[in-house]
């Protein structure tokens, strides 16, 4: 099934709150088969003070738990080959997956950042960052290549948290045994690699391997890892490294 990328509206499965997106997939309908998203280019726009109130907005979004029982969106999906910029989000968005490959996208934050609490919401939304799992297993994300544009929020604050990349768990579940390869990061933002963030759910057995950070300028660290990130593996030059690092296996290049 190829999926035609189309603005939608919907609304999040843990929140009220309305999301803007360009190429969206959601439960609670259980969708099987295989589902690609490829070759789009995804311009979320300029943004003003006026758009403050939006509460989430990503170029391509894929949400499938709306429960903590289960994956309700059984699907195997393959984001790749797109190219996306100005988000005020994440340019990439997945949560409640399995299986999942997310690979070869080419993606620019905007200068537009939501206000988010934190690193990402109870729900793993982030805000200004390129590409965000949460609750998302078995599943490979590589060979993307973000660029974190330095943001601020509509009201002319900078926001709280922005990052290349987000691998978290929520209230509905962890993030476990999913592969992060040779994802390359730049520009400059709060961080460029989050292992962890809402506080809701574990992150555990992930392996990040050669993702290369050395032209991202972070804010705060090159390396976030939350207190529920355990027993994840990671490979790679981190010159700066905050949070649970010694319940991980931190490997230098």
């Amino acid at each position: 099934m190829k999926k035609t990328c189309l603005f939608s509206l919907l609304a999040l499965f843990a929140t009220g709150e309305a999301f803007a997106g360009a190429c969206a997939l959601t439960g609670p309908d259980r969708v099987g088969g295989e589902i690609v998203i490829e070759g789009n280019v995804l311009n979320g726009g300029a943004y003003t003070a006026a758009d403050t109130t939006i509460a989430v907005s990503a170029g391509i979004s894929l949400v499938g738990a709306n429960t903590g029982t289960d994956l309700n969106f059984p699907a195997r999906v393959i984001v790749r080959d797109n190219r996306l910029n100005d988000w005020s989000g994440a340019g990439i968005f997945a949560a409640g997956l399995n299986d999942a490959t997310i690979e070869n996208n080419r993606i620019d934050t905007g200068a537009f950042a939501n206000q988010v609490v934190g690193c990402a919401q109870t729900n793993g939304v982030p805000a200004g960052s390129g590409i965000a799992v949460a609750y998302v297993t078995n599943s490979l994300i590589r060979d993307n290549v973000v660029n974190v544009v330095p943001s601020l929020t509509g009201t002319g604050a900078v926001p709280t948290c922005t990052a290349g990349l987000i691998a978290t768990g929520i209230a509905a579940g962890g993030a476990a045994d999913n592969i992060f390869y040779r994802n390359r990061i730049r520009g400059g933002g709060s961080y460029a690699l989050i292992v962890g963030a809402t506080g809701f759910g574990s992150e555990t057995d992930n392996v990040f391997a050669v993702n290369p950070v050395e032209s991202f300028v972070p804010t705060s660290a090159t390396l976030l890892l939350g207190p529920a990130a355990t027993d994840n593996v990671l490979i790679g030059d981190f010159p700066t490294m905050q949070g649970n690092v010694g319940a991980n296996d931190i490997v230098t290049r």
